[in-house]
């Protein structure tokens, strides 16, 4: 498939792949011959439950992008932002929901 090019997906082709739990990117994906790395995660409860687990499985989630041969999606650096108190509580009491 050509560089840049997307296939034209009606809802009869998306409907049928979706029988078989494929979205149209991944479809694109493997058609440009770069497979997505998919991960089966369980179902959450919460935010803060779905947090919690992946931050348990870094190293698992770096193996197999390693392995697939990525080296991870984005450069990311740590970083100090001043909040207000009101507002890191309210982002905590959403987390836990």
């Amino acid at each position: 498939m050509a560089r840049g090019a997307k296939l034209d997906w009606g809802a009869v082709n998306t409907a049928h792949i979706a029988r078989h739990g494929v979205t149209p990117a991944e479809v694109e994906q493997a058609l440009a011959n770069h497979p997505l790395v998919v991960l089966a995660a369980p179902k959450f409860r919460s935010e803060a439950e779905e947090a919690a687990w992946w931050d348990r499985h870094q190293d698992l989630i770096a193996d197999l992008l390693l392995k697939h041969g990525r080296r991870g999606a984005v450069p990311t650096k740590n970083i100090s932002v001043r909040l207000p108190v009101t507002g890191i509580e309210r982002a905590r009491r959403l987390a836990e929901k």
